[in-house]
């Protein structure tokens, strides 16, 4: 998929969630800070033809990194609690991020927005996750229902 139909994908992504203004800068990025609070960041890497869409989803405190970790690792065998997407740690360690390389290929506004959504729904949810392992308790009261709708896609779907 050429740039032009890229940056054309994602003003249509902007139309889809009410932010019209939606591109990316001239590095080709673009953070999106939904309601909820949010931040997802897409990076297009033309040469590579893929987005990149990733986000933080908790801080590892230090007393609790093994356990993080391993709930971590367990999740991304074979994407089963990802949905494709792969659970990571940032550079120093302080934070644990979701992220997910999206061919643009084939990709359109449906597909872009199916995983757009599940970024959202699985966010919250390891967010709550990481609240619950380090005992600060979850937020599912501000959250979305990370279970509603119908049953999430195969990571095959995803992309």
């Amino acid at each position: 998929m050429t740039t032009e139909n890229v940056n054309c994908l994602i003003r249509e992504l902007g139309d889809a969630i009410e932010l019209p203004d939606l591109a990316f800068d001239e590095d080709g990025f673009v953070c999106i800070l939904s309601e909820d609070g949010i931040a997802l960041n897409i990076d297009h890497y033309e040469d590579q033809e893929c987005l990149v869409m990733y986000t933080t989803v908790g801080e590892i405190p230090e007393a609790h990194r093994l356990a993080l970790y391993d709930e971590m690792l367990k999740a991304n065998f074979m994407w089963q609690d990802t949905l494709g997407a792969t659970l990571c740690v940032s550079p120093t360690g302080e934070h644990a991020l979701l992220m997910i390389s999206i061919p643009t290929g084939d990709l359109d506004l449906p597909g872009l927005l199916t995983i757009y959504n599940n970024i959202g729904r699985l966010t919250w949810a390891w967010s709550d996750r990481i609240r619950a392992i380090t005992g600060e308790g979850a937020a599912a009261d501000e959250a979305p229902d990370a279970d509603a709708g119908a049953s999430p896609p195969l990571p095959s779907q995803l992309a």
